[in-house]
């Protein structure tokens, strides 16, 4: 493993750890960005399921306005998918799940 994670392109769970440790105690305030990411990451999940909700309170499922509602779905789905195995894969470092 080199010292530059981006150029790493192994995706064992123990490179994964690695470079978090790295990131966290040898770049300037690496922890910080990582706590930072992490609940930005939650509040953003968190704001998006609040305008869903809002989105279906106010009817904006129905027309006119059922091809914006269809591209939101979409949108929420890809999101979805793009976070799913990043979940997956800070649940198997935390050792919570075994794969």
């Amino acid at each position: 493993m080199g010292k530059d994670p981006k150029f790493n392109e192994r995706g064992t769970t123990r490179d994964v750890k690695s470079i978090t440790k790295m990131i966290m105690r040898d770049v300037n305030n690496g922890w910080l960005i990582r706590y930072i990411h992490s609940n930005t990451a939650s509040a953003f999940f968190f704001i998006v399921y609040l305008h869903i909700g809002r989105g279906l309170y106010y009817g904006s499922y129905q027309n006119p306005r059922t091809l914006v509602w269809s591209i939101g779905v979409v949108i929420f789905i890809l999101m979805m998918a793009t976070w799913w195995p990043n979940w997956i894969l800070v649940n198997i470092n935390k050792g919570k799940l075994y794969v």
